[in-house]
């Protein structure tokens, strides 16, 4: 006969109490070992980021370098030092998220909308139902996707404020590195040429070659178009069509046709000249003389260059700044312990923008003739 569960006096007899205590033995461990298995990896002020969000985010990268176009060389040094960068983007982005949270950055619902729009509108997506689909692949749903891009647009409003609208460029500082930097504008003689070949056949002699071509480069300094040209003898085989070689500076043609063309005015037409192929008739379309490039036609370029090396410099000092001011308990798993040794990713202007769909996704969203599923 089994044992009554209870004693005599109604409470728990002996037994039952022991498998109580050896029931909730056996269940400690478990407890203790599933907070190991998803610990806090990384504290900023009141901000932290566990093992599995760092475990996702490194799977993620991975992912992208193993499907990324790049050389053996570049594919292993990206692998071996990814875990220090996953890790310290987020570091960085904890800390400018903090930075969000003291200052209020809180984008709209329509600021968001306008931005989700932007872009569908980029890449031709038609609807949500198609948005949906797309992001579903990559395990993202469409609220998912409007919280990343809520999350970017706090980290812009931030480094806007703190950082871009704080850089102030004159003409006069354009016009100093523009002096200062001549050598970057100087433009090379080049010449825009094209030509036309009377080619090498088997059975022709040379007379009749060099006759052929004659004829072309009279036709030419007479005034008849190149395309004219090819246009009545191309389809005979006599000569290629018309090869527009564009610009070409110094060194770019074979020693003989520069020879042949280099001296030549515009409107200028070579002799025919032997190369590769046959005999070449080259005309010069344009000259360009050596020079140095105004101001006007590179003030633009070089106010972006200044702009990217003020934003790099003062991106730097205030993730210094940030870090100094924050309280920060990191414990970085083993392989990404070397994280402080590398520079991370938010320090950059260009990676200020929401998160884009995957490539992956954006090739689906190219096939119109189905939503992507």
């Amino acid at each position: 006969m089994p044992l009554p569960p209870h004693g005599v006096d109604g409470r728990r007899s002996l037994p039952a109490r022991l498998l109580l205590l050896v029931l909730i033995a056996l269940a400690a461990p478990r407890a203790v070992q599933a907070e190991v298995i998803d610990r806090i990896v990384l504290r900023v002020n009141d901000r932290i980021a566990t093992l599995t969000d760092y475990e996702k985010r490194r799977s993620e990268a991975l992912a992208q370098i193993t499907e990324g176009k790049m050389s053996p060389e570049e594919r292993s040094r990206a692998l071996n030092g990814v875990g220090p960068r996953v890790y310290r983007d987020m570091f960085e982005e904890l800390l400018l998220l903090s930075r969000a949270d003291q200052t209020r950055a809180n984008p709209s619902d329509e600021e968001v909308d306008t931005e989700l729009g932007r872009i569908r509108e980029r890449f031709g997506i038609a609807n949500d139902d198609q948005f949906a689909a797309a992001l579903g692949q990559q395990g993202m749903t469409l609220t998912s996707y409007r919280e990343q891009i809520r999350t970017q647009l706090r980290i812009r409003e931030v480094v806007f404020k703190e950082i871009q609208g704080t850089i102030k460029l004159e003409e006069d500082d354009l016009r100093r590195y523009y002096r200062a930097n001549q050598d970057q504008f100087r433009i090379p003689a080049r010449r825009r040429v094209r030509e036309i070949v009377v080619l090498d056949r088997e059975g022709v002699p040379a007379s009749e070659q060099n006759r052929r071509a004659a004829e072309i480069a009279s036709a030419l300094q007479g005034g008849k178009v190149l395309d004219q040209i090819a246009e009545e003898l191309q389809p005979l085989g006599i000569t290629s069509g018309v090869i527009d070689l564009d610009w070409v500076a110094a060194g770019e043609l074979a020693v003989e046709l520069e020879k042949a063309v280099w001296d030549l005015p515009t409107g200028g037409v070579s002799p025919p000249t032997a190369s590769r192929g046959g005999l070449h008739i080259v005309q010069v379309v344009e000259r360009q003389e050596p020079g140095v490039m105004a101001f006007t036609e590179v003030a633009q370029a070089i106010e972006n260059r200044e702009r990217d090396r003020l934003f790099e410099e003062k991106m730097k000092q205030f993730m210094r700044t940030l870090e100094e001011n924050a309280y920060v308990k990191a414990n970085p798993p083993a392989d990404a312990a070397d994280f402080r040794t590398v520079a991370g990713s938010k320090s950059r202007a260009d990676r200020f923008e929401p998160f884009d769909p995957s490539a992956e996704a954006k090739k689906t969203l190219a096939e119109p003739a189905q939503p992507p599923g």
